[in-house]
């Protein structure tokens, strides 16, 4: 019997590389975790007495945290008057304390388990939210996330409460994830969400979740 033949690699066959398993996509407040994380940072870190000078901005984050508004305006309102004068330095520490000690217990159960699975899976996780790193960061550390997010202006290694760059929100966080990642390289993209928000994102991918945990 003749052996059969294999057909020869093409150039640019061999020069491909090879595509990855996977991507999973994860929005972070509401999806990954029961509630906003922005409010209860908030209070936990300046306490409520220091969350009094930022009433006249705080009906705003009340239409933003419940999906009603979501405008980079209404966020900068309150971030300006929150964190504007801190220091880098100060702001990842209070993040840092905050992720420590109260951010795992807002976290569901149901979205640890989906991480594990894609992790198990060999699949790139990478957390994309409209919160800020300070808080974020330190989770996606311990987890091994990657993480596309919200950026505040940090000039002279202080920050003004400003936005750099768009709010990671909608067409911004579709936008973040095509300039971060090459998608035709993962064979499967899944991606979850619990807003609308989040529908651009779960548009990218193969597999998309509305509020799945």
């Amino acid at each position: 019997m003749d052996a059969p033949q294999k057909t020869p690699l093409r150039d640019d066959d061999a020069l491909a590389p090879a595509r990855a398993p996977g991507l999973a996509l994860f929005d972070f407040d509401g999806t990954i975790t029961t509630r906003d994380t922005f409010l209860h940072f908030a209070l936990r870190t300046f306490g409520a007495g220091e969350l009094a000078r930022v009433v006249p901005a705080l009906a705003s984050v009340v239409g933003w945290s419940t999906g009603l508004i979501d405008t980079q305006h209404a966020k900068e309102a309150v971030t300006t008057r929150l964190f504007g004068g801190l220091t880098v330095h100060d702001l990842e520490a209070r993040g840092r304390r905050f992720a420590s000690r109260h951010l795992r217990g807002l976290v569901r159960a149901g979205a640890l388990e989906r991480l594990s699975w894609h992790r198990r899976n060999g699949h790139e996780i990478v957390v994309v939210t409209a919160s800020f790193r300070y808080w974020i960061e330190p989770w996606c550390a311990l987890y091994g996330t990657g993480l596309i997010c919200t950026k505040l202006d940090e000039e002279g290694g202080v920050v003004s409460g400003r936005f750099d760059g768009p709010n990671c929100n909608g067409e911004e966080k579709a936008r973040r994830i095509r300039e971060r990642h090459d998608l035709s390289r993962y064979e499967k993209i899944y991606a979850y969400g619990n807003t609308k928000g989040d529908q651009a994102m779960l548009d990218l991918a193969h597999e998309g979740h509305m509020r799945p945990f």
